[in-house]
């Protein structure tokens, strides 16, 4: 491994084999705060919440995983959101949202796991993405996200919200992180087109040392269906990340998406949804530069690199108040295109 990136290490490996005693205080609450009258047919409201704090030692590394309970005043009501904003403290690899429609009781929240938040990251399994539907993903520092009003997931009654944030502190000194979120949500009945995820990963990874690499693979769509944003992941070697329209024999030349912040990815709202047939899809490419002296594969440590298209998409137009399946597929050789499937019952619902 080449100088250059055991500097990054420290910072930016994801679930990377660190041993950790992890330490400190954690509280997290949701609180709910009307911001129009609830009765008003389509009133947006907003839902807080706040991950509270936690602290990690110095040069450690952790996940930071709770269920926080829906609040009070949402109580025994079905909710869309249709926007949020988000405060995520830095030193933070990741941080994902997931919404899990089984209930976490009390008013407080509760670990995702055993007696501790804190979940060392060499111990850090997939069962951590497994955790209801994907939610959001936020970036580092403030981000937010504004959909079009008709479209919003929906957030089934009396569910939990579960935090994934991941955080590396490769200081001297110990760190205090939180997260803060502004949800601006309705009642589900005033959204015309429920959303759900359509993510999209490829496991065919193979960067030579000391040299740019792109890599290029497709997802096809199982139905028709509408594509109403569209975000990504991937990890630090990554200098841009596109996303093309694939019409169901070639990937057509015009880039749909373009991100060039790893850790950061834009969420983009398409101005008008990408309608899509059964057998149509979505192409994505990464631009990688490998400034290593080794080969870099796919995997989920600082030495190794994701590449996965993050969308989110609702059933076509004359379909309305219907909520549609979490999609996903990992594609093992980029030559072949893969169909997204149903991921209810997947090991990673994401994919």
């Amino acid at each position: 491994m080449g100088a250059n990136r055991s500097v990054q290490v420290l910072f930016l490996s994801c679930f990377g084999a660190l041993l950790l005693v992890p330490v400190g205080a954690c509280s997290s609450s949701a609180s709910g705060d009307a911001t129009a009258d609830a009765g008003e047919a389509g009133a947006a409201e907003e839902l807080d919440i706040d991950e509270g704090t936690f602290t990690v030692p110095a040069g450690q590394e952790v996940v930071y995983c709770v269920r926080i309970p829906m609040p009070a005043a949402f109580q025994g009501r079905e909710l869309a959101l249709t926007s949020w904003t988000s405060t995520v403290s830095p030193l933070t690899h990741h941080y994902f949202m997931f919404y899990d429609t089984a209930s976490t009781s009390g008013t407080a929240p509760v670990p995702c796991e055993g007696d501790s938040p804190l979940v060392p990251a060499s111990s850090a399994g997939l069962n951590l993405f497994s955790m209801g539907q994907i939610l959001l993903v936020a970036g580092v520092g403030a981000d937010s996200f504004a959909g079009n009003p008709d479209y919003g997931m929906v957030l089934q009654t009396n569910g939990s919200f579960v935090t994934n944030h991941h955080v590396i502190n490769a200081s001297s000194e110990e760190v205090t992180e939180t997260a803060h979120f502004k949800m601006m949500v309705k009642s589900a009945s005033d959204v015309l087109y429920p959303t759900r995820a359509l993510s999209c990963q490829t496991t065919d990874i193979s960067l030579p040392p000391n040299q740019p690499t792109d890599v290029t693979a497709t997802c096809i769509a199982p139905f028709d269906l509408d594509i109403v944003t569209m975000s990504s992941h991937a990890h630090q070697d990554l200098k841009s990340f596109d996303q093309y329209l694939y019409d169901g024999q070639t990937t057509q030349p015009d880039a749909l998406y373009t991100s060039t912040v790893w850790n950061t990815p834009v969420v983009l709202q398409l101005p008008t949804p990408l309608s899509l047939k059964a057998g149509q899809g979505i192409t994505f490419t990464c631009h990688y530069v490998n400034a290593t002296d080794s080969t870099i594969g796919f995997g989920l440590s600082a030495s190794t690199e994701m590449c996965a298209a993050m969308n989110q998409y609702a059933y076509p137009t004359g379909m309305t108040h219907q909520i549609p399946p979490m999609l996903g597929t990992t594609i093992v050789s980029n030559g072949t295109p893969e169909t997204a499937s149903n991921t209810a019952n997947s090991l990673i619902p994401l994919f």
